[in-house]
């Protein structure tokens, strides 16, 4: 343990390609604090990092080189009160650069994750008297490449953040003060794939995510929808190809984000874009329950009808074996 006479703060944990292992938080003081220790728990270095006023380290990434990125919120520097501050040391804890991101008022970072090219990505969000959720993606050298917020009308945070193999970007946080889990897919480009919320009757906060070897994502936080106190819960997605469009009749009948009416056939001329939810008729007769199956944002120049169309889209939709699951979408759950 650590600390001394005074208290520290860690925020998260990453492994370096040595199986170093690098913890990131703050100090009683309100700066950065990065510590550095072996596999077998020796301390290797720490480093505090800070101005002079506060400064909070949230959480922390290692890139293919075994440098280390630190990301959280600055008082000490940047363009307002709280910034976006990121720090990149190297694998000795020697500095190598920071960056700020912000205007005049509060941005919080929480989350940092590397994609295959080094590049770093930053979840968190911003108070501008509404809270909404935000990304922010950097290369290698700190440059900013792109960022984007919500543009929902809807109180959001963004808490963690992670890459697939493809380089797409899975933030994840809370939406709706706090009372679902919200996940949220983007392209390398920062081009909002899907986006999803999930939750029950009560109060859900999506804390962390990560992503395993075949791209499926897994998504953890808290509940309290499903028992009279909090409760971890763990949702796993899954990234695939499917053909969501049957040449059946009735077999795959979707509702877009704009109708709880059911379509036969959706037509979207170049430029355009709706998202699409679809139910799978689970005994193939025409009065039957229609379940949730996935969701998906079509775009561009597109014609498709549930009778005559095949479709293969990529589309992210949850585990729906997984316990209490429970789906928020444009619509009801079944029809």
């Amino acid at each position: 343990s650590f600390g001394e006479n005074s208290n520290a703060y860690d925020w998260s944990v990453a492994v370096d390609s040595s199986d170093n292992i690098i913890l990131a938080g703050s100090t009683d003081s309100n700066d950065f604090w990065v510590f550095k220790f072996n596999s077998n728990g020796n301390q290797l270095w720490n480093k505090t990092i800070g101005g002079s006023s506060a400064d909070y380290g949230r959480d922390v990434a290692v890139d293919s080189l075994d440098n280390i990125i630190v990301t959280g919120q600055t008082w000490s520097f940047g363009s307002g009160w709280y910034d976006v501050w990121t720090v990149k040391l190297d694998s000795d804890g020697n500095h190598l650069w920071n960056t700020t991101w912000g205007e005049s008022q509060y941005e919080y970072g929480q989350g940092v994750a590397v994609d295959s090219s080094d590049n770093i990505i930053i979840a968190g969000y911003y108070d501008r008297g509404n809270k909404r959720f935000l990304t922010i993606k950097y290369d290698s050298e700190g440059n900013q490449l792109w960022n984007t917020t919500d543009p929902m009308n809807q109180i959001s945070y963004g808490w963690d953040i992670e890459a697939d193999s493809s380089d797409n970007i899975f933030m994840v946080g809370s939406i709706n003060s706090g009372y679902d889990f919200l996940v949220v897919k983007f392209d390398s480009a920062g081009n909002q794939v899907w986006k999803n919320t999930i939750g029950g009757s009560d109060y859900e906060i999506a804390k962390g995510v990560a992503v395993d070897n075949l791209d499926n994502v897994i998504v953890s936080g808290h509940s309290r929808s499903f028992s009279d106190t909090y409760d971890i819960w763990t949702v796993k997605f899954v990234s695939s190809t499917k053909t969501i469009i049957s040449t059946t009749q009735g077999a795959y009948p979707f509702y877009t984000n704009h109708s709880s009416n059911p379509y036969t056939t959706l037509s979207l001329s170049n430029g355009e874009s709706e998202e699409v939810v679809f139910y799978v008729n689970t005994t193939g007769e025409i009065d039957s329950t229609y379940e949730f199956f996935a969701f998906a944002n079509l775009t561009s120049d597109l014609s498709i009808s549930n009778i005559t169309s095949t479709l293969n889209v990529t589309v992210g939709y949850p585990d729906t074996t997984a316990p209490g699951l429970s789906i928020v979408s444009p619509v009801a759950q079944s029809y």
